[in-house]
């Protein structure tokens, strides 16, 4: 990988990620519809104040949905020194150095302590029995990737192509 841009690792959503994000954005859509038009009825009716609060909750529940988007995984780098979470917001990396190993994991029940999970995968932190607490870029709940770091918490991956990603990661991180 040296000199070159690194390999670049694609994400998809599983059929339960697919069906909640479906299912969210119609119901988050359908709110921001109700709302929107509960604010133009307002504001026609002359009832300026309430008609400007059902557009402000409609702009929120917009907002929300965009700010979810913008910050979930949309792909994985794996460059010389970097692994690298792409993201339209800003991008995770964690450095080679801090990389102590690279394992499949299945993670059965976990509890989100701090993020996203099911609209547009899952990202944020997380707390599991058998890893405790972690963080998580993921698209699906198969094809996961643990990245075991030095004094920091673990990483949780999802590439479609998790042994390409595993062995692409030990090659910049342990040399093998």
């Amino acid at each position: 990988m040296k000199g070159g841009q690194g390999s670049v690792f694609s994400l998809s959503l599983d059929g339960t990620h697919r069906w909640m994000t479906l299912l969210v954005g119609v119901v988050l859509l359908g709110l921001v519809m109700l709302e929107g038009g509960a604010a133009v009825r307002s504001f026609l009716a002359g009832h300026t104040g309430s008609g400007l609060l059902f557009g402000a909750a409609a702009l929120l529940v917009l907002g929300l949905m965009l700010g979810i988007y913008v910050f979930s995984p949309r792909s994985y780098r794996v460059e010389e020194s970097w692994v690298t979470v792409d993201r339209i917001g800003p991008k995770v990396r964690i450095h080679a150095a801090h990389i102590l190993d690279v394992k499949p994991v299945t993670l059965g029940l976990a509890i989100r302590t701090c993020g996203c999970a099911g609209f547009f995968g899952a990202w944020g932190w997380f707390w599991t029995r058998g890893i405790g607490s972690y963080r998580a870029y993921l698209t699906r709940k198969d094809n996961l990737v643990l990245l075991e770091l030095k004094n920091r918490r673990p990483v949780v991956l999802s590439p479609d192509d998790p042994d390409r990603f595993a062995m692409a990661v030990r090659e910049i991180a342990l040399g093998s």
